[in-house]
């Protein structure tokens, strides 16, 4: 089992540029999007921890389309399928559902939850102006 923020990062990477830059400086700021590069590999959960209700209303929104039969993930992602708006970013899927939800390209759900957080201002920052800063 894996905790759905870890999918959200991984998710809102693949239509966020990111930055190139790696720096495992551990000076982070709690709250400062402008630190959470340096956690390195701890990037983007900084970015969720920082950003809680807009990481939220991703997985909400991943979770909701993918359980209404519009992507492809339902049937691997039943766990999270029994009442979608009740999970979090720390909502622990199966692996088969990581594994589904881990490769969005081709998946409708994916317009559709970057639609939902770009309408989010939360959501929206902490791709934009968190994320998208976290090192490869």
């Amino acid at each position: 089992m894996r905790a759905f923020f870890f999918l959200v990062a991984a998710s809102l990477v693949a239509f966020a540029p990111a930055c190139s830059s790696s720096n495992n400086n551990s000076s982070v700021v709690p709250g400062d999007d402008r630190t959470c590069p340096s956690a390195g590999d701890n990037c983007q959960a900084c970015c969720m921890d920082n950003h809680p209700n807009g990481a939220n209303v991703f997985v909400r929104a991943l979770a909701t389309c993918e359980c209404s039969g519009s992507g492809l993930c339902g049937t691997a992602c039943q766990e999270i399928c029994a009442d979608p708006n009740s999970i979090t970013a720390d909502t622990q899927i199966s692996e088969d559902c990581w594994i589904c939800l881990g490769n969005l390209n081709n998946d409708p759900c994916a317009n559709v939850t970057l639609t939902a957080c770009q309408a989010n201002s939360d959501c929206a920052s902490m791709g934009t102006n968190c994320i998208a800063n976290c090192p490869d």
